[in-house]
């Protein structure tokens, strides 16, 4: 949070009138007293907020304060520490208006910012019976991270009816009634549609009324806000972020394998009023921000196969946040290698070139793009990127050609393309088997010879070797 001059935002409710009949809430306990423990709550990310009401938006900064929210409200009854037959807040008297709801944010000193309700204003009067008020709250968008911490009544035999997104109120013209929601942060549009006096869930015809009869957002410095009147039949949406265009919020992500970077990218990302400051990412869909940065790509690695949501919040510099979401599938990666490789000529003259061929099987569930390395000698000498199917193969060749003499191991990831021989002779351009390692007479061919054995077996090696030495004497 910004904290510069003390400032006060207030918004002044006053009637809107919506259509239908109001629904009785069952009672439910309201939340607790001033010096209860409070539950944990998330300090706020958001460096500006804003009320937004049809056209009109105001920013606005909560009121900073040492005291807790709740001490801040200081509500009253015989039975607190500063007792009171007023049942009410007596929250300092510029922060509220006579015939008026108001509603302000405040950020305590460990930087959790709470939506704050009052109505009406604290005042003596002689008259009796008082004369009664009444309001229905309802809340459309309140935060996970938040619940509300007191509501005012409290005692038993109140009038009051709660539940966390609906608030049934009814008090004395001298008192006022109100509540406390702790723990707005993240990124939040909330909606108050209010009803008031005779719309409202507890208004009671048969009892002298006082209306409430204005709206107003109020915000500036604490000593002397500044109210600006809203239209009476409009809700208002409290929102993290200013009165700006928010950012057009866009993400791409492809697929990818357990133990291999994805890449997302947010560059799709357009702003019509800002800058993008900063991109929040989510890699699982939790909710919770692994990772922020100024710009607008990222790479990640899963550890696990599965389907994931990954969000992306975009915020530019009036503080407005727009999330996008990317389903990236991440598979298993399967055994993807090379199963076979060949020569297309074994023996060649320096600067003939000699194809190798290569097999690249995939046993995953998805295709995968992989690199082939073409290696001489133990040296890689070519790469070539192959696309594979999934549970398929696909062919990878090679051209290799060499100036000096003398002989080569090939081969394709770690798999034995053959020997290649490059000689002077002309004509020396032997082709290869098909099977790797191939040469003119190798023994594995004569043995597995289904028609030789024996003698003929014997005549066929001695004339294989005699073939050999002459052309060594050649």
């Amino acid at each position: 949070m910004r904290r510069g001059a003390t400032a006060v935002a207030l918004l002044v409710v006053a009637s809107v009138v919506l259509s239908g009949l109001a629904v009785a809430l069952p009672p439910g306990p309201p939340p607790g007293l001033p010096g209860d423990d409070l539950p944990d709550a998330p300090a706020a990310d958001a460096g500006t907020f804003s009320v937004k009401q049809g056209d009109t938006c105001v920013p606005v900064e909560p009121f900073q304060g040492n005291q807790r929210v709740d001490e801040f409200y200081d509500y009253r009854t015989p039975y607190t520490n500063e007792s009171s037959y007023r049942y009410s807040s007596f929250v300092p008297d510029r922060f509220t208006r006579e015939n008026a709801s108001s509603l302000f944010l405040y950020e305590g000193p460990d930087g959790v910012v709470s939506l704050v309700v009052v109505h009406d204003e604290r005042a003596a009067r002689e008259v009796r019976p008082l004369p009664r008020s009444a309001v229905t709250f309802r809340f459309d968008g309140l935060p996970d991270s938040g619940e509300w911490v007191l509501v005012d009544d409290t005692y038993d035999g109140r009038d009051d009816r709660f539940d966390r997104n609906r608030i049934d109120w009814r008090w004395g013209g001298s008192r006022t009634d109100g509540g406390v929601f702790r723990g707005l942060a993240g990124d939040f549009s909330l909606t108050i549609a209010p009803t008031f006096n005779e719309d409202a869930a507890l208004y009671t015809p048969d009892r002298p009324t006082e209306p409430i009869t204005s709206w107003a957002v109020v915000s500036g410095n604490a000593s002397s806000p500044t109210r600006t009147e809203l239209d009476m039949s409009e809700p208002v949406v409290v929102r993290s972020g200013g009165c700006g265009a928010p950012p057009d919020a866009a993400l791409a992500a492809a697929d990818g394998f357990v133990g291999e970077a994805v890449t997302l990218d947010a560059s799709g990302t357009t702003d019509p009023d800002g800058d993008v400051e900063r991109y929040r990412w989510d890699f699982d869909g939790d909710g919770s921000v692994e990772r922020t940065t100024t710009g607008p790509t990222v790479e990640h690695t899963y550890d696990a196969a599965g389907t994931r949501d990954v969000n992306v919040t975009v915020v530019d510099d009036g503080g407005n946040a727009v999330t996008a979401t990317a389903t990236v599938d991440v598979h298993r990666p399967g055994a993807v290698a090379v199963t076979n490789a060949t020569l297309s000529a074994t023996t060649v003259a320096p600067g003939e070139t000699v194809t190798v061929t290569a097999t690249v099987e995939n046993g995953g569930e998805s295709a995968r793009t992989v690199a082939a390395n073409l290696t001489v000698g133990g040296e890689v000498v070519a790469s070539e990127r192959v696309e594979v199917p999934a549970d398929g193969s696909e062919r990878v060749t090679f051209t290799y050609s060499a100036n000096e003499t003398g002989e080569r191991r090939l081969a394709v990831d770690g798999v034995g393309a053959g020997t290649l021989r490059v000689a002077d002779s002309p004509g020396a351009t032997t082709p290869g088997d098909g099977q790797g390692d191939g040469s003119l007479l190798d023994p594995a061919t004569v043995l597995d010879h289904p028609r030789i054995g024996g003698a003929a077996l014997l005549v066929a090696l001695l004339t294989a070797a005699i073939i050999s030495r002459r052309s060594d004497l050649t």
